[in-house]
């Protein structure tokens, strides 16, 4: 596979991709978190809305009664609305979660263009074509006899 591909060229481009998710993450979070001109289709954050409330604790409902937060006229006529606070808070911590876990795969990823070319047998770079039979023999240790103990 070495040999048909270049392996530094598709670290590099590895990199690039996980860099620039970190950048989109931040960028979404921010954006939910600092725009308060976003908005939405109405049946969608309705929905959004009643599955956060069904999730909900009880106690965390108000009073225990469901108020729409979406106007039923909205979501009937699909129109377009302000985000609700909690789809912003959702919002915000989903891009948050994001960003973290973009940050992890950058650094997991951070060492893929520090390789080192494969040697084979004749020392030649890239002419290995896998582990020789004497590679995978199977060595065998028998126990040696201890006097006094047992046998």
């Amino acid at each position: 596979m070495a040999t048909r591909v270049d392996l530094a060229a598709a670290a590099r481009t590895v990199g690039q991709n996980l860099t620039a998710a970190v950048d989109v993450a931040y960028l979404v979070r921010d954006v939910a978190a600092e725009n308060q001109d976003l908005s939405g289709p109405a049946p969608a954050l309705a929905r959004w809305v009643a599955a956060e409330t069904a999730a909900a604790p009880q106690g965390a409902r108000r009073g225990g009664v469901d108020v729409p937060v979406v106007d039923p006229a909205d979501v009937q006529a699909r129109r377009m609305i302000a985000l609700p606070a909690s789809v912003r808070a959702g919002l915000v911590d989903a891009g948050t979660a994001n960003v973290e876990a973009a940050s992890w795969a950058m650094s997991a990823g951070s060492g893929l263009d520090h390789s080192t070319p494969v040697a084979g047998r004749d020392g030649h770079p890239l002419s290995s074509s896998g582990r020789h039979a004497e590679d995978r023999q199977i060595q065998m240790v028998l126990p040696i006899p201890v006097p006094g103990r047992g046998r």
